[in-house]
Order: structure tokens, then C-alpha cells, then sequence
């Protein structure tokens, strides 16, 4: 690449008022402004057109793991778009065809539950209380305000998404996918339905499936406020021993328990056929304390004899392996909590309590009746929602179930074979292990917000299910096979995955076998967080392979969690969630102080989060809270952690440091400038073939940092693109390179034009390299760059005059610069760098930072040979007098006046004797003229005493 003189001159009409101030020939900003800068270019951005696709091209294409509605961004949604924007903006940049689909998930469960909150607290409604169609009308008025708010969010971060095929989960195309593949599903046998025991989340009233319940480890007696606690403290962590009086003898059987109000749920007492402790029991009559009936002792296999008594309560509607047992031994079904969690099927005193209530008047009754034998502390995992962090509770229920292990083995052969690769590897183990022990999904919701089930069947009659597109087709297939138009559909709505399962495909307008399925499916890459790689992942893949026969995706990327500096999990209870919006424009400590207490007044926040909150932030931070980064700043930096690892540690001082770094970079576009405007001349034509060993140097760690890109890219290893890119433009560039072109320019001949020519390359393909990072940055500083050439008559040859930007143009390719391939100058230049850092720290031992001596250097002649081209670099940097060579240093050891160091190649002196005077000297004029002041000052005080 060269630049030849060119006659043209163009101005872009439409550039920002700042932006024609700097394009003023003598004008330079002094400094990057964010803002300014991504104002201008979100408008730019805004009114481009979609892309264009060319049948020539390759495509590369992915979605964007579409966020709730109910959310707005937070660290975790911009990392994410961070690393897929600068994906898809490389192989854009690389000459493919690009497809990154936007998105927003319906989210079923929480966006119901929060209009219904607000319903309640501005009318005194709940949904019951209206038709199902009004608070659907409702729903999505709430839905649309908080869809727009969140792709206005995106957009403000300078995505490369496309817009126009953005899609939400309850949209018309679908709608009609979840549709077909559920009714393909059922027709092949994999959907079912069953009453079984289902989780049940009270606060939410709905079911969940087993991978949305989380456990609660409690190691000792703790006390814990749920949801539909009602704001009371509920004792876990402790297990109570109960008496069971045996009928006819003088005897009774114990148990433990940590869930005594379900007592009234009981059917049996069960022992272990070998305990040999109760064998006499078994067949044996219990009269129930409480309940007031009769229940068998049996014997069942899977009771654990070395377990508290060896003893266990049967409560089949309750618990799993009660419900076993209870299957085995055909013992009825008592259910004893509604769906409010309250009692029911219970002596009358209890009836209507809530769940923790009925604890308390349950242990008082045993202890009254004299049954109760004590409690102790007991080591529990208890199952919480992991929405809404209610108490589980396990309900028989008839629900909707997709047949796992099938559409699962297909999923761990994929994986196998290589088909479909995890990014890092070592997920493939839990892949495994998970697939391998799945359980067959529950997908029924007990909502309005979702896909209604494509489920029809005759008024009363359970056994009359089937499968139907829409109610008029639903009708049709009703007359045909029951001659009867009474129908109804399954009020139950599908769970928020299953939409979601289908989301590669399914924005593609599946099950129509267009051209967009053609060139676009299955997607290049699946990048997401690796904590829904069972929720999302999974379940898309073996969606995908049995609806579609093909994998979604051919290789998942899946980046860690988001903590603070300390490692500690991003959340509202510890204080220390980072809002990217503060991060982009800058906060002080005192309104971060006044945001969380806002957020508190608001609901958002309880009195003891904000109270964490406050404390943190007073820790955490000084006045200045946290610095203005900008969005190009907050992106880089985000992609410079290695988001392979299991936790990313976000500190706001790693990421100021990029803005730093971009202003870096932006202060060496205005130092180009500058000496553009002192270049008395300009050549017709420069190549980047330099003669001068500096401008060498700087052009073969510029293909060097293109090389370790491509491959880092290759690899997903966006920390080591970015750190390729920081180390060539902050660090070789910036700091070595331009101090070693100041010289260098003042001399106004052939090394100055050779200079300005290789600094011009630096920074325009170092620009387009930093581009999938920074697209504000890069397009801005690119149009300067540009701009600036062109009113010189220069420009940059192989581009277009004007409408140029970095992010439009062709990403650099290592090969185009391997000419520039130096290995024996790279060496040298090494070496030269080595001798400064320890010039310099002799100069800092001896506070002669300010001096500049002469500097001795001993060792092989091959040192002289190396060095004595790049002296120059090693006096500038350094700031010596000069750099001398020796091959016997036996009478420079002899001299006192000289400080010297070790190093690779041989030992450097530096001459101290200079400085040591010139301080010396300094030191006499300092004193002398302090003494002069206070002389003047005592002849003034006596003056004045004497007048």
C-alpha cells in the first residue's frame, strides 16, 4: 500500500459541527470525547440501509440470545453483544455475508407476574378478575413500551444487528412454529401428557420444570423469609421426631421429618423388608394422630435403614419417593396445599392456614398429644424457584412432558463425533453427564402470557385430547372423529424454552424451506453464557436435529459469569451490580449513593439491599465513583478479559484504563495532523519499504500484531486480539514510536516524508483492525484520517475519495504485510529497548532523571553491530548524551563516577559525575537564593520593629 498525490478534495456534507472544526487545517482536538463521538455516529448508523446479500459470497450468520422483555441491560447483556458484534463485524470486514438476528423473549412467567403487580397496585385487581383477552390487551401495551426501550438500548451501543429481521417469541411466524413442532412432537409420540407430581412455585402459581429449581443449602437451624411467607421468618434446617401410636399394642413407630405440616398427607408408615427392627410392624394398623384414619406400615426396598429411625412417612402427593412408593403399593392420594400453598383435606382447625402456619400448629398439637420426641439440627438442600426464590412444592397435576433420552442421544453423539464443538472443551463433560441422566421435561405453565397449547378435547372428557393448528381446524377434526363441536382448548400455556428451543430456526420463517433457511441455517456460531447451556443450548440442539434434521449451529461459544473485582456473583442482595449506563457516561460516588436509594423507593431494592448497597459503594469507590468510559471504551474492554474462564472480574479501573488507551490513540491521529500541517512538502509517491531501521521497526510489529490477531481471532481469543491490538498502539506505537519520530520529523527531508507515510499506515490499519471493537472510535478517527489526506490532495490508494469507514472497509490480512517480516531488526531493536529500561533505572536510582549523560555499553562486538544502527532510538528514550560502545570495560569498572548494571548481552555504565555536579551546583544556587529571601524578609521585620 502507498499514497500518491491525487487532485481531488471532498468534504462529507452531514459531519457533526465539532467534526468540521477539526478538518480546519492548524485544528486539532486535544482530546477524545465519547459522547460526541457516538452521538454523531448512532444518527449515521441509524439511517443506513439493510444489507445487501451477494450470492458470491459465503455467509456467516448467528442470532443474539434474545433478552426478556421484562429486563434492560446490564454487564451481562453487554458483554455478550461486545464479543458477537466483534465476531460478526470481522467476518463482515473479512468480505462475508452477515446475519445476526435481534430478539426479545416473551418471558412467560416474569413478565406476567410484573402486570399483574402493577395491576394490583394501581387498580386492586388481579387477572382473575378480568377476561383473559383484556389482560392480554393489557400485557402487551406493557410489552411493546419495554420491547422499544430495550433495542434502543442496543442500538445505542453500535451493534451490527439486523434490525429489519428483529423478532419477538410471540410473534405471528412464531407462533406458527412453536405450533408445528409441538404438533409434530405429539404426533411422533414425543409430547405426552401424565398427572404426576409437578414443582410448584406458589408466588409465581405456576409449574416449572426440574432445571429452573435451584437448592438452598442449609447447614445448620437458619431462618428464611420466602415469597408467600408473607414476610415471616420460617425455621430450616431442623428435623423433628414424631410418634406414630401402633393400633392394638403398646407400641408406636417413630419418624423424622422437616416438613411436619405435611402429616395430613400421610397414607403410610414404610420400613426396609431387611430392618430387622420392624419386621413384627409390617401389615401392622397406625391410627393417624391428627388425620383420624387408619394407615398401613409396608415395606418397600427403597428405604434407607440407616436414615434417622428407618422409619419414613409416606405423603405420595408430596414428595417424589413417597409418590414411587406409592405407585409400587397402589396407596391413595391425599393433596394437602392448594395452589396458594394453603391447607386443605385436613381436620377443620387447619383448613385454610398457609403452609408455615399449619408448621407451627401441627408440632403444638404433637406436643400436647405427647408424641413429639424432640428435634435437632438437620443438613438440607431445600428447592427454591429460581425466579422468584419461593419455597418448591411438589404437586400432582396433569401436564404436558417432552420425551427427553431420545432427542438427548442424539445431542451427546453430535458432540462425539465432533459434529457440533463446545467452546471451551471442557463443557463436553457436563454436556455429558447432563444428557445422559435428563428427565423428561414439563412444559406446561400455568399462565396467559405465552403459546396457548395446540391441545383440544371434548368438554369433560380427559381422554378426548388431540392436536390442532387453530380452533376452526380444531372444530373440523372434532366433527370428523366425535361428531361433536364442544370443544375446548388447554388454558395452560407451553414454558418460555420451548419457544426459545426453536429460536435459530424459527426466525428464519421455519417450517417454510425458503432461501433464507437455505443460506442462513444452520447459524456459523452460537455465542452465549455458558450458565443456560442446559436451559437454551441443549434443548436447541435437540429441537433442531429432530424438527429439522440439522444441528442448529456448528460450534457454541460459551463465555463465563460476570462478578465483581472480587469474584463474588453480580447481584442486588450484595450491592455490587454495575450498571453498563454508568460505566458508558460516568458517576460519582454521591449519585450512586442516590440511584440505589432511588431504586429503594421505587420497590426495586429491599431496605437491607440498599443498606448492602450503600456500604459497598462507600467501599468501593472514591468521590469520583466511576469514570467515564464511554461505549467504545466499555466494549473493548469487556472483550480484553478472557471470557473462556468460568468468572469475569469486572473492575472499573481495567476498564477506564481503554478509554485511556483510546484517547491515546486519538492524541496520536492529532500528533499526525500537527506535522501534516508542518510538511513543507509531500512526495508523489511513498513506499512502505523503509530505509530508516525505526520506521522498519514499527512496520514489522505492525504485521506482527495482524499475525497474533488472525490467529487469536480464529480461536475466539478476543483478550488476545485486543491485547495484540493495546500492545502494537498503546505501547509500540505510542509510546516508542512517536517518541523516536520527533527527531525524525524535524529534520524535513527524505526520513520525515518517510515518517509521515509510515505513521499514516499505522494508524489507518491499526484503525481498521481496532474497527469489530470500536465502531464510533474507529469510523471517527477513520473520516478524520481521510478526511484530513484528502485536503492535501493525498489519499490512501485502493480506496474510495470519500464516504470511507473502518468499518466498511476490508479487515487487514497478515499475509498482504509479511514482506514487512524483520526478524534480525526485531532482535535489535529488542536489545535497544533492554538498554533503555536499564539506562533508565539507573538515571531514577541516582535522581538524574533530568540529566542526560553519557552512557558506556561492553560486551561482544556483535553488540556494536546491532546497536549502532538504533542509537538513536536508545539516546531519545533514554535521554543521554550519547551511547558509546567498549570492548574492554577493565577501565570503566575502575571508575567511581559511573553506575552500571547488568544485562543480556553485557554491562552498561552510565556516567554519573555530570549530574552529580550539575545537582551539587543546583543545590548551592537553591540555598543560596532561599537564603537571599529570608535576609530580605528579617531586614523588612526589623524595619518595621525599629519604626
Amino acid at each position: 500500500m502507498k499514497i500518491v498525490k491525487s487532485g481531488f478534495y471532498a468534504r462529507s456534507l452531514n459531519l457533526h459541527v465539532y467534526f468540521q472544526l477539526l478538518l480546519k487545517r492548524g485544528h486539532h482536538l486535544s482530546s477524545f470525547n465519547p459522547s460526541l463521538t457516538e452521538k454523531k455516529w448512532q444518527k449515521i448508523y441509524a439511517t443506513d440501509e439493510p444489507k445487501d446479500y451477494k450470492a458470491s459470497k459465503s455467509s456467516f450468520s448467528m442470532v443474539l440470545p434474545p433478552p426478556n422483555v421484562t429486563g434492560s441491560l446490564h454487564l451481562g447483556h453487554a458483554l455478550t453483544v461486545s464479543i458477537q458484534d466483534a465476531i460478526v463485524r470481522w467476518h463482515k470486514m473479512r468480505g462475508m455475508n452477515t446475519v445476526w438476528v435481534p430478539g426479545c423473549d416473551h418471558a412467560g412467567i416474569a413478565t406476567q407476574a410484573v402486570v399483574e403487580r402493577q395491576l394490583l397496585a394501581a387498580k386492586g385487581k388481579r387477572r382473575a378478575d378480568m377476561p383473559r383477552e383484556q389482560f392480554m390487551e393489557m400485557i402487551s401495551a406493557w410489552k411493546n413500551d419495554n420491547e422499544s426501550r430495550i433495542y434502543e438500548q442496543l442500538q445505542t451501543l453500535g451493534l451490527l444487528l439486523d434490525w429489519d429481521r428483529k423478532t419477538f417469541t410471540l410473534d405471528p411466524n412464531m407462533s406458527k412454529s412453536v405450533t408445528e413442532a409441538f404438533i409434530r412432537l405429539y404426533n411422533d409420540g414425543l409430547i405426552y401428557r401424565k398427572f404426576s407430581l409437578a414443582n410448584w412455585c406458589v408466588a409465581l402459581q405456576t409449574s416449572l420444570s426440574d432445571i429452573e429449581v435451584d437448592y438452598l443449602e442449609i447447614e445448620s437451624p437458619k431462618s428464611v423469609v420466602f415469597p408467600s411467607s408473607k414476610g415471616r421468618s420460617v425455621l430450616m434446617g431442623q428435623i423433628y421426631e414424631i410418634a406414630y401410636p401402633v393400633e392394638g399394642i403398646e407400641a408406636e413407630l417413630t419418624v423424622l421429618t422437616t416438613r411436619p405440616e405435611t402429616v395430613f398427607g400421610d397414607v403410610a408408615l414404610a420400613v426396609h423388608p431387611k430392618d430387622q427392627r420392624y419386621t413384627a410392624f409390617v401389615g401392622s394398623i397406625l391410627a393417624h394422630p391428627i388425620a383420624g384414619r387408619r394407615i398401613p406400615v409396608i415395606s418397600d426396598d427403597s428405604v434407607d435403614m440407616d436414615f434417622g429411625t428407618g422409619v419414613v412417612k409416606i405423603t405420595p402427593a408430596h414428595d417424589t419417593l413417597d409418590y414411587e412408593i406409592g405407585q409400587r403399593h397402589s396407596l391413595e392420594m391425599i393433596q394437602i396445599f392448594n395452589e396458594n400453598g394453603d391447607i386443605q383435606n385436613a381436620p377443620e382447625q387447619y383448613l385454610g392456614k398457609s403452609r408455615f402456619d399449619a408448621r407451627d400448629a401441627v408440632l403444638e398439637t404433637f406436643s400436647q398429644m405427647g408424641l413429639l420426641r424432640g428435634s435437632k439440627s438437620h443438613k438440607m438442600a431445600v428447592p427454591i424457584c429460581s425466579r422468584s426464590g419461593d419455597l418448591i412444592e411438589l404437586m400432582p397435576r396433569p401436564q404436558w412432558y417432552v420425551k427427553c433420552e431420545p432427542l438427548a442421544e442424539k445431542a451427546i453423539e453430535y458432540v462425539k463425533s465432533g459434529e457440533l464443538k463446545l467452546i471451551p472443551k471442557y463443557h463436553e463433560g457436563v454436556w455429558f453427564e447432563y444428557l445422559r441422566n435428563i428427565r423428561d421435561w414439563c412444559v406446561s405453565r400455568q399462565l396467559w402470557w405465552g403459546h396457548q397449547i395446540p391441545m383440544y378435547k371434548l368438554k369433560g372428557c380427559e381422554d378426548t385430547w388431540f392436536p390442532a393448528p387453530d380452533h376452526s381446524s380444531a372444530l373440523d377434526i372434532a366433527k370428523a372423529k366425535y361428531n361433536s363441536e364442544d370443544i375446548v382448548q388447554d388454558q395452560d400455556v407451553l414454558d418460555t424454552w420451548f419457544s426459545s428451543s426453536l429460536f435459530p430456526f424459527a426466525v428464519f420463517d421455519w417450517p417454510n424451506n425458503n432461501q433464507d433457511m437455505k443460506r442462513f441455517f444452520p447459524l456459523s456460531l452460537m455465542e452465549t453464557g455458558s450458565d443456560i447451556l442446559f436451559f437454551w443450548v441443549a434443548r436447541m440442539v435437540m429441537m433442531s436435529s429432530y424438527l429439522t434434521g440439522k444441528l442448529p449451529f456448528r460450534e457454541v461459544l460459551l463465555h463465563g459469569m460476570i462478578c465483581d473485582a472480587g469474584g463474588r456473583k453480580m447481584s442486588k442482595s450484595k450491592g455490587n451490580v454495575i450498571d453498563p449506563v454508568d460505566v458508558i457516561n460516568g458517576i460519582s460516588k454521591k449519585e450512586l449513593e442516590a440511584k440505589a436509594t432511588r431504586s429503594w423507593k421505587e420497590g426495586i431494592i429491599s431496605k437491607d439491599e440498599l443498606n448492602t448497597s450503600l456500604v459497598t459503594i462507600d467501599s468501593n469507590f472514591s468521590e469520583d465513583g466511576i469514570k467515564q468510559v464511554g461505549v467504545d471504551g466499555l466494549r473493548l474492554a469487556l472483550c480484553s478479559y478472557d471470557i473462556k474462564n468460568d468468572m469475569i472480574k469486572v473492575d472499573t479501573e481495567h476498564l477506564y484504563f481503554h478509554r485511556l488507551f483510546l484517547n491515546k490513540t486519538w492524541q496520536a491521529m492529532n500528533f499526525l495532523l500537527i506535522n501534516l500541517d508542518k510538511a513543507e512538502s509531500l512526495p508523489e509517491v511513498v513506499t512502505l519499504h523503509s530505509k530508516n531501521p525505526v520506521n522498519a521497526w514499527i512496520l514489522e510489529r505492525l504485521y506482527e500484531m495482524l499475525r497474533k490477531v488472525e490467529m487469536s481471532f480464529l480461536d475466539y481469543d478476543l483478550h488476545l486480539v485486543t491485547k495484540a491490538i493495546i500492545q502494537f498502539m498503546y505501547f509500540e506505537l505510542c509510546d516508542v514510536y512517536l517518541e523516536c519520530a520527533k527527531p525524525m520529523l524535524v529534520q524535513k527531508d527524505d526520513v520525515s516524508l518517510e515518517t509521515i507515510s509510515t505513521l499514516i499506515h499505522c494508524l489507518e490499519v491499526g484503525l481498521r483492525t481496532l474497527a469489530p471493537f470500536t465502531p464510533f472510535f474507529a469510523d471517527e478517527m477513520y473520516e478524520i484520517l481521510h478526511s484530513n489526506l484528502m485536503q492535501r490532495g493525498l489519499k490512501l490508494e485502493g480506496f474510495p475519495a470519500s464516504g470511507l469507514r473502518a468499518t466498511n472497509a476490508k479487515y487487514p490480512a497478515s499475509e498482504e504485510w509479511a514482506t514487512l517480516e524483520n526478524p534480525k531488526l526485531k532482535d535489535s531493536m529488542k536489545l535497544a529497548l533492554e538498554v533503555v529500561k536499564v539506562v533508565r533505572a539507573i538515571k531514577a536510582r541516582s535522581k538524574m532523571t533530568k540529566h542526560k549523560p553519557n552512557v558506556f555499553i561492553s560486551g561482544p562486538l556483535i553488540l556494536e553491530e546491532q546497536l549502532s544502527p538504533l542509537c538513536s532510538v536508545v539516546t531519545t528514550l533514554s535521554r543521554i548524551q550519547g551511547l558509546h560502545f567498549a570492548s574492554d570495560d577493565k577501565d570503566l569498572k575502575q571508575q567511581e563516577n559511573y553506575g552500571r548494571e547488568s544485562f543480556s548481552h553485557g554491562t552498561i555504565f552510565v556516567e554519573l559525575e555530570t549530574a552529580v555536579n550539575t545537582n551539587i551546583r543546583d543545590q548551592v544556587l537553591k540555598l543560596q537564593a532561599k537564603r537571599d529571601k529570608h535576609s530580605d524578609y528579617l531586614s523588612y521585620l526589623q524595619k518595621n520593629q525599629q519604626e
